[in-house]
């Protein structure tokens, strides 16, 4: 997983997996700490059966394993008591929220539905949601490498949350208030789905492509990418409120067929930046990084890999 800064120690996480004959891969886990002065603190090795797993890093900077069912938590100084911690289903991702809950959606072997779970600071698994959502989960991975479960839920300051799934052919999210409930005016339904950052090759060995992921501001907006729903134009990002409705002058879209965002990141202030990936001639492919604003409005916007790059 990405690191993390924490009161200005920057936190990443070390992998060594001891690849064998079958699935799952041995191996061990270990935090490193580098200072604003340099200096580096090397955290304990944390032994695991399967360190081929979703690594991320918390607001405290504790890390976490999430590898099959089991959910390792670990900090400088090794494994952290009460763990690891198992969870039926297929697992996402974890979203951090408030007060030091950590959150994943589980969907069940034959993939119907997905539930929002939480696990508190003890190890404790406790219901986040209001059971089984008659969505199936969107894959967040495809190709070789991890196994694609389903997309981390997105969490507000405030506790809400937003699960992101598929019904119908359609991109489907619920919103979820602090005490488990579906908010009014949700679920929202999208006819398009998240499009993928890239594509793989039929002739390619190892390749992977991973889902362009919603995002959510610290005043709850959410910021939905989305591919295109014909073969005219290209995708668009989609703004939704609080209340489930879609922003007024939202969404923003990209007129170039083939053309998707590919990342959005909510900045205070519900600004979102944007990047645009958008092919031009010769085969070749140009990316745009776009400032929107929560009226629609876009700020600024730069090309930082012109016509001939890829």
């Amino acid at each position: 997983g990405p690191p993390r800064t924490v009161d200005g120690t920057l936190f990443v996480a070390a992998l060594e997996m001891r690849e064998g004959d079958e699935y799952p891969y041995p191996g061990a886990l270990w935090l490193v700490a580098v200072n604003a002065d340099g200096s580096v603190r090397t955290g304990a090795r944390v032994e695991v059966a399967d360190a081929a797993g979703l690594v991320s890093i918390g607001p405290d900077g504790t890390a976490y394993l999430v590898a099959g069912n089991e959910i390792t938590a670990f900090d400088l100084d090794g494994a952290r008591d009460g763990w690891p911690v198992r969870v039926e289903g297929d697992l996402s991702a974890l979203a951090f929220g408030p007060n030091g809950r950590i959150y994943l959606t589980s969907s069940p072997p034959d993939g119907t539905s997905l539930r929002l779970l939480a696990v508190e600071a003890d190890g404790r698994v406790v219901e986040a949601g209001p059971g089984d959502l008659p969505i199936s989960g969107s894959s967040a991975w495809t190709g070789a490498g991890p196994a694609g479960g389903p997309i981390a839920p997105l969490v507000a300051d405030d506790g809400t949350a937003y699960v992101v799934g598929e019904a119908d052919g359609e991109t489907v999210v619920y919103g979820i208030d602090a005490a488990g409930a579906v908010m009014d005016g949700w679920p929202y339904r999208d006819p398009a789905t998240l499009p993928w950052q890239g594509t793989c090759p039929p002739e390619a060995l190892g390749c992977g492509v991973a889902r362009a992921l919603p995002a959510v501001g610290s005043g709850g907006t959410l910021y939905l990418p989305v591919g295109a729903v014909g073969p005219v134009a290209g995708g668009s990002l989609v703004a939704l409120g609080r209340d489930g409705r879609v922003i007024p002058g939202w969404p923003v879209g990209l007129v170039r067929s083939g053309a998707d965002f590919w990342s959005v990141v909510a900045a205070p202030g519900e600004t979102a930046f944007a990047l645009a990936i958008e092919p031009e001639t010769s085969r070749s492919t140009s990316a745009t990084v776009l400032d929107i604003a929560i009226d629609r409005a876009v700020r600024y916007r730069e090309t930082v890999v012109g016509p001939g790059g890829s």
